[in-house]
């Protein structure tokens, strides 16, 4: 349960992302940025660490009386499909990605990045998970760009080509 709050000097959440991920490689995390464009007001980003629950259903009523007897943020998707638990939808193209309907988790360490006013705000469970995280933060990643291994795709260039063309 993430019951204790702390303000933290302000960082952008872009480098914070890059040395937790520089640091961090043996668990998920999850990290929402929303201030691509400065002009949106009320602007905030998350990052939460440390997994404590994860949630893995296709029955948005399950879900729901999960997270309303829960006092605390989750982080994760609702598919499109649930919409289907509420109106009657047109029937789309069975997915080849088998993926449940809903997939959240719920965490120990949430980092809270107001970009209006430039602070930052730690939720958090465990003490000792945050100063993990603090100290992951001061560390300098040796790479300072991110890469990206293993890139792949299901199409080839022509079946891309012809998918774009058809639409």
């Amino acid at each position: 349960m993430v019951d204790h709050s702390v303000k933290l000097r302000w960082q952008n959440p872009l480098n914070f992302a890059a040395k937790i991920a520089a640091n961090y490689r043996d668990e998920s995390w999850f990290f929402l940025y929303s201030a691509l464009n400065d002009k949106v007001p009320n602007s905030l980003s998350y990052i939460a660490l440390f997994n404590e629950e994860k949630l893995i259903c296709d029955d948005f009523i399950d879900a729901e009386k999960i997270i309303k007897n829960s006092d605390q943020r989750w982080f994760g998707y609702f598919s499109y499909e649930v919409g289907n638990d509420f109106e009657k939808l047109p029937e789309t193209a069975k997915s080849f990605v088998n993926l449940p309907k809903i997939w959240l988790n719920k965490f120990a360490v949430i980092l809270e990045f107001d970009h209006d006013k430039k602070s930052l705000n730690a939720f958090f469970s465990d003490k000792k998970k945050l100063e993990k995280a603090l100290k992951w933060k001061e560390k300098e990643s040796a790479d300072q760009n991110l890469s990206i291994k293993n890139l792949g795709s299901n199409f080839s260039d022509q079946s891309y080509l012809e998918a774009i063309s058809d639409i």
